[in-house]
């Protein structure tokens, strides 16, 4: 159980770690945008693990959620101004 959700954390913790580069160096507004999509579901799948084992730590990452969530709506606005 913990290594799942252990396993789940990483993941999108290396996801999170490849927005930046895509957004910011690359200027891949459009592929930043779906790879914040793919964050955004791997952090629910985070959070649904974290929460079977210790719910404190699933609250926890709630506000990780929404900037994540907040970050994916100003992205996708860069990217339609930049069209």
């Amino acid at each position: 159980k913990k290594e799942g959700a252990l396993t789940a954390f990483y993941i999108q913790l290396a996801v999170n770690l490849v927005w930046p580069i895509l957004f910011f160096e690359l200027n891949e507004y459009s592929f930043s945008f779906l790879w914040l999509v793919l964050l955004i579901i791997f952090e629910l799948i985070t959070i649904l693990l974290f929460y079977r084992i210790n719910k404190t730590a699933a609250y926890l990452l709630l506000p990780y959620l929404l900037r994540s969530t907040f970050v994916a709506v100003l992205n996708y606005q860069i990217y339609v101004l930049n069209k």
